[in-house]
């Protein structure tokens, strides 16, 4: 019996959201001439990105207090060089990067989030941003129940890039799912 060839898949990818905030946070490392690219400096990047920053508020952070605190530590705590033109990655920054794809990959996800490495991030015990964000009184478990499901997510993107008629498709579909679940609630209660 031949082996078979198990399908392609395709690697995840990082949103544009994601890549936009990594990219910021790169560039926050150059110019501060940090030796190295750390959690903090992406998690900065969350906090100030419109839509990261949103998420962090629904889960109750305090992000102008966050913004804050990192900045900080960013400035008194990571090395800099003047010497140096592109920081390297910390093993703490890369086991969450790998662990947010390697999570991806096995849910059959195409992308990767910002919500993704916020869940990661609170796994990493030495990290700042996760200390930060408990002190506050943000949990990963915030954090998690704050991701929008992918339902969610779709409706989002059809809300956005529909038309009318498919919206409304989507309201009467939803609609009978409602009236589905009422009519079984109906149906038990009279059984």
């Amino acid at each position: 019996m031949p082996f078979s060839t198990p399908p392609f898949r395709q690697q995840p990818i990082f949103t544009d959201t994601l890549s936009e905030i990594i990219d910021y946070s790169v560039r926050v490392a150059r110019e501060l001439h940090h030796e190295y690219l750390t959690i903090e400096h992406i998690f900065l990047g969350l906090i100030v990105h419109k839509k990261s920053k949103e998420f962090l508020e629904s889960c109750g952070a305090n992000t102008a207090q966050l913004e804050s605190h990192i900045k900080e530590y960013l400035t008194k705590y990571i090395p800099s060089n003047e010497k140096i033109s592109l920081p390297k990655q910390t093993p703490a920054l890369g086991r969450v990067l790998s662990q947010m794809v390697r999570h991806a990959d096995t849910s059959g996800a195409s992308v990767v989030e910002f919500w993704d490495f916020l869940a990661f991030a609170f796994e990493e015990r030495d990290s700042y941003c996760a200390r930060l964000l408990k002190s506050l009184q943000v949990s990963r478990l915030d954090i998690l129940e704050n991701i929008p499901s992918i339902s969610d997510l779709e409706l989002q993107k059809n809300e956005l890039g529909q038309s009318q008629t498919q919206g409304a498709r989507l309201d009467s579909s939803r609609n009978f799912g409602s009236n589905f679940s009422q009519k079984n609630k109906t149906k038990s209660a009279l059984e």
